[in-house]
């Protein structure tokens, strides 16, 4: 019960996670080309420095996210289902990047649409710098 966080909507989550960890103007937030339009107005709101990975095929190039982690970086957004592209990234691609992601960088696993995916795409949290924004759809 002490890892649920509740939000009015992913935006608001996503931007409480970012406030935690971008405290500085030489932060860095790194994101996918294409990615959700929050992740660039949160960094600019912070005053941080967006770090744009070029996409593959209007998805996410983790190889690419990767190659941009440096001291400066602070925060990973990274949405599964991509919003607005629709693409998804496995979850053998998704573990794969986590194991190379440094333990100090948090990385935010948006899968606010994950409604749209079978039971099995949806990540259990195993590593302590991973963060899961997921939402509800109520009928």
């Amino acid at each position: 019960m002490e890892m649920i966080s509740l939000g009015n909507g992913s935006n608001e989550l996503l931007e409480l996670i970012a406030r935690v960890f971008v405290c500085k103007e030489t932060d860095e937030v790194i994101f996918s080309q294409y990615a959700f339009v929050v992740y660039p107005l949160v960094t600019q709101a912070l005053g941080a420095t967006a770090k744009v990975a070029p996409a593959k095929d209007f998805g996410h190039d983790l190889n690419a996210m990767l190659e941009l982690i440096n001291d400066n970086t602070k925060l990973i957004f990274v949405a599964n289902p991509n919003n607005p592209t629709g693409t998804l990234v496995s979850d053998d691609d998704i573990y794969n990047f986590l194991i190379k992601v440094p333990s100090h960088i948090p990385v935010v696993l948006d899968q606010a649409y994950f409604e749209y995916l079978n039971v099995n795409q949806i990540l259990n949290n195993e590593y302590e710098n991973l963060y899961i924004v997921v939402s509800s759809l109520f009928f």
